[in-house]
């Protein structure tokens, strides 16, 4: 009975430590990592524009990451390219492009993601603005163009066709090496029909 006493006990310990980290994670982010990333990031990295193809301005976007792979892994300090380009550790990539982040802000960064890189923020999923055109683009749009009948295809048998549209079709199966079927006699047809209308044959 004691052992599952002390059990239950630090089962608790350590889902309030997990709690609590959690909320730390959190006020980080609010306090400190979004208005830094919104400062210092999302113009270039933001919904208008995507440098290397990265976006900064929510989860799925550092998780994707832009043409150099995964921006941030979180819990995984030396594995975040992130933190490699506000660092100037990699001569090639040095961000933001505007200077060097204070070391204040770098090692908030580096906690952020220590602790897992919290971070609520989803991409924008509302209505696509409208597309403007001018009177002349508009002019030129599909659906106002004036509808023109085809040219009939040639076809090496133009008695099998009953009206302008077998000739497209026989056109089609002569492209495929095909030959249509037979004309059906009244017997398959009444068959066919009544496979249609009751699913049951006559």
């Amino acid at each position: 009975m004691r052992t599952l006493t002390i059990t239950g006990i630090l089962l608790l310990l350590a889902s309030a430590s997990s709690i609590e980290a959690a909320d730390d994670n959190r006020d980080l982010f609010e306090s400190r990592i979004r208005p830094l990333l919104i400062k210092h990031c999302l113009a270039c990295h933001g919904p208008k524009k995507q440098e290397s193809g990265l976006r900064l301005d929510s989860r799925a976007g550092w998780a994707r990451g832009g043409e150099r792979g995964t921006s941030i892994v979180p819990g995984k300090v030396r594995d975040s390219l992130l933190l490699k380009a506000v660092s100037h550790s990699d001569p090639s990539l040095k961000m933001p492009p505007a200077g060097k982040l204070s070391t204040n802000e770098i090692a908030d960064l580096t906690k952020w993601v220590q602790l897992g890189a919290f971070d609520p923020r989803t991409l924008a999923t509302g209505p696509p603005s409208p597309k403007r055109m001018s009177l002349e683009q508009a002019q030129d749009f599909w659906s106002l163009q004036p509808i023109a009948s085809p040219a009939i295809p040639k076809v090496s048998d133009p008695d099998w066709r009953r009206g302008p549209i077998d000739a497209f079709v026989r056109e089609r199966l002569q492209k495929r090496g095909l030959n249509p079927v037979g004309v059906a006699d009244r017997r398959t047809l009444i068959r066919r029909a009544t496979f249609d209308l009751t699913g049951l044959p006559p």
